[in-house]
């Protein structure tokens, strides 16, 4: 499991996996070439060796892997990579047994091969940008779906509103359908509901000229042109923007989505705090001793631009002695070492947590506990002494 889980272990399962990759897009690139030339070539012989090393290097990974985790290969938070990596080796295997033994692979098994490439999603996680932005497109995919539904549910509303009126004018102006080169051109754009429909995607996505898809309309009624004009309008720049804005609206919403993505931005984060808090820390010891005194913390505060980065950093600096008392909470002089100051300004940070609230009203509750107590412990001694006081008295009477 160790060697698995090593650093060492993880970049050469990213080499593998980068170099499938490249050799997949070569050979695409190669095939291609040899495909169009006649009489066809055949890919080099070089091919051949480099990708039955490549799927070596893949089953040693996927080896390793299985022989480390056991079932929970199988069963283990990343099974659905393992079962597939698992199938594309033996996949390969087969496919390069044939070959060798001279019987020819089956197109259906090399096709397969070809899926290795997807693999490259899982370098992603060794690149937090690149993790992000993968989680941030996964986090958007239902909302990709119901998007593409509404956009072709608008695309056929106007798909059919320009049919009916394109049919009624072509039967009242029949003199129109006469013209060969027009019909071939409304046949080609709005030849059909799917040629209309492609015709209005390509109109608002820039693939077709939506004014030019305009013109064989203007011809038959002017009121074609004002028509396309406002779908132009209501789709791009309403239904489109409102589409982009609930696109970055659920792509922020990252946060607990993915696991180690969330552990790395806090880590990131926490590593931020501590290098700012080290250098306000030297920033304020003027005096290079290693401990900050209340006077250089004081002095330091009375920057206006050491308060606004207190504030940026939500500590509350409004009161500066009583600040520094809660940061020397540990120490019985006035002087707060580098561990204390970054400690307190941890602690200090942002708003009252609920496992501090928590702890505060549990010490309340602790201490009102001994508080009765002891008031109990009194008013019995108290009692006792008066009892004793008074058998005293009817004593000496």
């Amino acid at each position: 499991v160790r060697l698995v889980e090593h650093f060492s272990f993880q970049w050469f399962c990213t080499a593998v996996i980068i170099s499938s990759a490249v050799y997949e897009g070569y050979v695409a690139d190669v095939g291609i070439r040899m495909s169009l030339v006649t009489p066809e070539q055949e890919d080099p012989r070089w091919f051949m060796p480099l990708a039955v090393l490549l799927t070596t290097l893949y089953g040693i990974e996927v080896g390793c892997r299985l022989a480390a985790y056991n079932m929970r290969f199988f069963v283990g938070p990343e099974k659905g990579w393992n079962i597939f990596d698992l199938a594309l080796v033996i996949f390969a295997t087969v496919e390069y047994t044939q070959l060798y033994a001279g019987i020819g692979s089956v197109s259906f098994i090399r096709g397969l091969r070809l899926f290795r490439v997807l693999r490259v999603i899982r370098v992603f996680g060794l690149f937090r940008d690149l993790r992000l932005m993968v989680c941030m497109i996964s986090q958007s995919l239902w909302s990709l779906f119901w998007a593409l539904l509404l956009v072709g549910l608008i695309l056929y509303f106007f798909t059919v509103i320009i049919l009916q009126g394109l049919i009624m004018s072509l039967r009242s102006n029949p003199e129109i359908v006469a013209k060969h080169e027009f019909i071939d051109d409304v046949t080609c754009l709005y030849g059909s509901v799917w040629d209309s429909l492609f015709t209005l995607l390509g109109s608002i996505t820039g693939g077709v000229d939506w004014i030019s898809a305009t013109t064989r309309l203007n011809e038959v009624s002017p009121m074609f042109r004002p028509m396309f004009a406002a779908f132009i309008f209501f789709t791009v720049i309403g239904v489109l923007n409102v589409l982009t804005g609930v696109f970055v609206e659920r792509a922020s919403e990252v946060n607990g989505l993915d696991k180690d993505l969330v552990i790395q931005s806090q880590l990131k984060r926490n590593k931020a705090f501590l290098t700012e808090m080290t250098k306000l820390f030297k920033q304020a010891n003027v005096s290079n001793t290693g401990t900050l005194s209340w006077h250089e913390f004081r002095d330091y505060l009375h920057d206006e631009k050491a308060e606004a980065f207190f504030a940026a950093q939500q500590l509350d600096c409004f009161n500066a002695r009583i600040l520094f008392d809660v940061l020397n909470s540990w120490g019985g002089d006035d002087e707060i070492s580098m561990e204390e100051f970054i400690v307190g300004c941890q602690r200090l940070k942002g708003q009252a947590r609920n496992v501090e609230l928590i702890a505060v009203l549990n010490e309340t509750r602790s201490i009102n506990k001994k508080l009765r107590h002891v008031l109990h412990d009194r008013g019995s001694l108290m009692s006792n002494e008066s009892s004793g006081t008074t058998s005293m008295q009817l004593a000496e009477e």
